[in-house]
């Protein structure tokens, strides 16, 4: 996977961001995985783009950031991933959830 990544195959960068991912076969690295993930996400692949959204979402090799999620989630949808679609609008279901939680408590106060 490694050759066909640095030929610029991103189902080869894919295969090898999840073997590093999961550790099979090499050192277990979520940057590592990462790195390639982000690598795809730059070339126009929603799958790269989803898998950067989990990361920041979970803080799988990063720091944990619900902002730099949302951002990737919504790019992984714009290239027509699926998956990413779905993340966004769970963030989104969570987010105003949040908000009316927030808003009923400012009520209660009053």
């Amino acid at each position: 996977y490694k050759i066909a990544c640095n030929k610029g195959s991103m189902s080869g960068c894919y295969n090898l961001a999840m073997l590093y991912y999961d550790g099979l076969g090499v050192r277990h690295s979520y940057e590592m995985a990462n790195t390639l993930f982000e690598k795809i996400c730059d070339n126009r692949e929603g799958l790269g783009c989803l898998q950067l959204g989990i990361a920041y979402k979970e803080g799988l090799g990063v720091i944990q950031n619900q902002d730099k999620a949302k951002m990737y989630f919504e790019k992984g949808c714009s290239l027509s991933n699926n998956e990413s679609c779905n993340f966004l609008d769970e963030y989104q279901s969570d987010m105003q959830e949040e908000y009316s939680g927030e808003e009923y408590n400012e009520e209660r106060k009053q």
